[in-house]
């Protein structure tokens, strides 16, 4: 018990550190499978003693195991592959920032995106007709519209300090 639990004692810190930093590396860098050989590697720390234990099984039932978890491995790698979790309505990375000025009640909501993105510019739309007019109906209002307006993620537009260091 005692590997395990050190194990998701380094577990936690260690992706609380990584996952926002490879969130921000940008779409060059393959930010999945820096998370996996980080999780991999730590998982593999946390049961060290799994191989003893298969052992005392005999070679045949380690056997049976290697090749049943081997297919069950190669099952899920291919019907993941075959997958496309990601299109046009869900992006890869999404950053979304609300704000609130308090001393004049001035909100905004910021959509960004760290990867390429395709139909952005509908999702972001979408959103903001989706709020506005939850907005209008609520208070009574008809023919309400908003016209969405591109920010440049700099080093002089503080709004979104807390999501700038991307990589260039």
């Amino acid at each position: 018990a005692f590997p395990l639990f050190g194990g998701v004692l380094l577990l936690v810190p260690v992706v609380e550190v990584f996952v926002p930093l490879t969130g921000r590396i940008g779409a060059d860098a393959p930010a999945d499978n820096l998370i996996a050989t980080i999780v991999s590697s730590i998982g593999a720390l946390s049961l060290p003693l799994v191989i003893p234990f298969a052992h005392r099984f005999g070679p045949r039932a380690l056997w049976r195991g290697v090749v049943s978890m081997g297919l069950l491995t190669t099952t899920l790698v291919a019907v993941f592959l075959m997958r496309a979790p990601f299109d046009d309505m869900h992006q890869k990375r999404l950053f979304v920032l609300h704000l609130e000025n308090i001393t004049t009640h001035e909100q905004s909501l910021h959509i960004a995106t760290a990867d390429g993105a395709p139909g952005f510019y509908n999702l972001a739309n979408s959103i903001a007709d989706d709020f506005v007019h939850g907005w209008a109906h609520s208070n009574g209002a008809e023919n309400t519209s908003i016209a969405l307006t591109p920010v440049v993620m700099d080093d002089y537009n503080s709004e979104w300090d807390s999501l700038y260091p991307f990589s260039a």
